[in-house]
């Protein structure tokens, strides 16, 4: 059985309740994994539970290095913000832990081959 459960759909199509009903339902014992993000912080947030803020220079170096899963970047009026999944140890192909996540299909993609689409279930 695979053992990342990846959840995609258009704006607005409910993927996000989905996700919250599945994570919420202990049962399936699902783990999250938290994304990264180069903006900054907002209020009420919390690095590490939302996301993990890091600067432009740290995701760079976790790029050369090789532990970018895949990788969004945004034109804002503010600069560019970069928004990835990285491995940084969050998911454990050989723990027998299950996890969720939520994407586009270009993310699905990159997990794909980062992963092998063998342990990701659509």
């Amino acid at each position: 059985m695979p053992e990342i459960a990846f959840i995609m759909g258009k704006s607005a199509s409910g993927k996000d309740k989905i996700y919250k009903n599945l994570i919420e339902d202990e049962s399936l014992k699902l783990n999250t994994v938290i994304l990264y993000t180069t903006r900054p912080m907002r209020a009420g947030e919390t690095d590490g539970v939302e996301y993990f803020f890091v600067n432009d220079e740290t995701a760079v170096k976790m790029q050369e290095s090789g532990r970018i899963v895949e990788l969004r970047e945004y034109n804002t009026v503010y600069g560019v913000w970069k928004y990835f999944t990285a491995d940084d140890g969050q998911i454990d192909l050989n723990s027998g832990n299950r996890y969720l996540v939520i994407g586009t299909l270009e993310a699905y993609d990159k997990f794909c081959e980062f992963y092998g689409k063998q342990h990701i279930m659509p």
